[in-house]
């Protein structure tokens, strides 16, 4: 049985000795937790390999992932796009900018380029 806005709180046996209702949020947290950290790196996949975020409704996709977790179950493209790519993005900001407050003299070198083809411009930093 699920709860309404709360779909990982699930109802479980009591375990000799214990509070049932204490175990039960100890596996919940514990499946929650381990479906956020799955979340956290599906995105960091998906990002730094340039993949299109349709790739996670894939039935392919969804596959094999039910093949290692039957449990997990991806975020939708939109999710990801609007909530998941944007919460990595603010923690690889704050990563940038402790280790910039940090450093000494700094120097970058910009190379952009654009590729004919199809009409794409690209900008490196190194």
């Amino acid at each position: 049985m699920q709860s309404a806005g709360l779909p990982f709180l699930t109802l479980a046996l009591p375990l000799q000795g214990r509070d049932p209702a204490q175990k039960t949020l100890e596996a919940s947290r514990s499946q929650f937790e381990v479906d956020r950290e799955a979340t956290l790196r599906l995105t960091k996949f998906i990002a730094a390999d340039l993949r299109p975020f349709l790739f996670v409704q894939s039935p392919f996709f969804l596959e094999f992932l039910a093949s290692l977790n039957s449990r997990y179950h991806p975020p939708v493209a939109t999710t990801i796009s609007r909530t998941h790519i944007r919460t990595l993005y603010d923690e690889k900001v704050t990563t940038v900018k402790q280790a910039l407050a940090q450093a000494g003299p700094l120097s970058l070198c910009f190379d952009g380029w654009t590729d004919k083809y199809y009409s794409r411009s690209y900008l490196g930093v190194r």
